[in-house]
């Protein structure tokens, strides 16, 4: 069953590479998705170790710098975490998202010509979100990175590895419902995702994605100039 429902969603995806509309929201409350982020240390051997303590940090960083430019910009919203997200029926919202963003994004990547008369959406069933919590409008965030880490830290880290598995397949579970399809650790600075989208419609009336930027976001500063770039002309 949940596999011909799959399908039929799938089936409302429209192609385009124009994601960022006019019709771009002037008001309307937002359900902020995430910020899921999965950061890790790179070994001697060049292995990639999880490290919760810095995804933690990472994400409470950017949640402020988001918390904050709502707060600006006088609009109502909340957060809601992926995973308890990924629990309930919106699940298959979210994953249908992740398949959606995927191809905007490849889309964008190539430089498509623009058509007004296309569209991406997830449809109708962006309609539970909408019900469930109260929200207009759905900002989703995910993302990843890479840091070098001394050998005091790694040690320490490999010292609790269950606790470093767990938490990085959680993670990566997530942010795969984002839009990181083939989420994995890669050297470089982060990469970072945001999409917005209408609850209504369903359709992607933003998205944007930066890689390997130089911008730390385990630091307050780093994590404000990381959203700045982010949601440079954005909607929001």
């Amino acid at each position: 069953m949940l596999r011909q429902t799959f399908f039929a969603c799938t089936m409302l995806l429209i192609v385009t590479n124009s994601v960022a509309r006019a019709d771009a929201p002037n008001g309307g409350a937002i359900l902020v998705v995430g910020p899921d982020i999965q950061l890790s240390a790179r070994t001697a051997a060049g292995d990639a170790m999880t490290r919760p303590d810095w995804s933690q940090t990472a994400q409470g960083n950017i949640r402020a710098c988001l918390e904050n430019r709502m707060r600006r910009a006088n609009r109502a919203f909340q957060f809601e975490t992926t995973n308890a997200l990924l629990q309930g029926r919106s699940g298959q919202v979210l994953r249908l998202h992740a398949v959606v963003a995927d191809a905007a994004l490849n889309a964008q990547r190539q430089h498509r010509p623009p058509n007004a008369a296309q569209r991406w959406t997830i449809g109708q069933g962006a309609r539970d979100l909408a019900a469930d919590h109260h929200a207009q409008y759905a900002l989703i965030l995910a993302g990843d990175g890479v840091y070098a880490s001394t050998s005091h830290d790694v040690l320490t880290l490999a010292s609790n590895l269950r606790t470093a598995a767990a938490a990085a397949t959680g993670n990566a579970l997530a942010a795969a419902a984002l839009g990181f399809h083939a989420l994995r650790p890669r050297v470089g600075g982060p990469r970072i995702l945001a999409s917005l989208v209408d609850l209504q419609s369903g359709d992607i009336i933003w998205i944007r994605q930066i890689d390997n930027g130089p911008d730390d976001p385990r630091t307050p500063e780093g994590a404000r100039r990381l959203i700045r770039a982010l949601f440079r002309n954005s909607p929001l």
